[in-house]
């Protein structure tokens, strides 16, 4: 059985914020239920009053820019790591899969990393699918 790296040297563990490792355990956790959940359910759940991980009142538009700067550094932890992306069970409410552009020649979003790491993003609608069931095995 492999160890879990102490926090000490997992440079994840050492040099992320507590949201970001907040945001990839939560994101787990979903993994394991099969489920997906939105922007607005993670603000929610991450920025809602009185308690604030960084401690530090900001605006909602602010709370937006962290949540997006946790979610892209959670994807890239877990394709490294899984190799399977986390951040594909992060959805829009209308749309039911992960915001961006999935234009192969300027991609966004979920779809940037996911074009950087050789995956076909012109059909999202499959790459998005493909994605949550593999990060679904990857925690079954």
């Amino acid at each position: 059985m492999a160890s879990t790296p102490d926090r000490r040297t997992d440079p994840f563990r050492a040099d992320s914020d507590p949201l970001t490792i907040t945001l990839f355990v939560l994101l787990c956790e979903y993994a394991r239920l099969r489920m997906t959940v939105t922007s607005q359910q993670l603000m929610a759940r991450l920025f809602a009053p009185p308690m604030r991980l960084s401690g530090v009142e900001s605006s909602p538009a602010g709370n937006v820019a962290e949540l997006q700067v946790a979610l892209s550094r959670v994807t890239e932890v877990s394709l490294e790591r899984l190799g399977v992306n986390v951040s594909a069970l992060v959805v829009t409410a209308k749309t039911n899969r992960p915001g961006g552009r999935h234009d192969a020649d300027d991609p966004s979003g979920f779809y940037l990393p996911m074009a950087r790491h050789g995956y076909d993003v012109t059909d999202p609608d499959k790459l998005v699918l493909d994605e949550q069931g593999r990060v679904y095995a990857a925690f079954a």
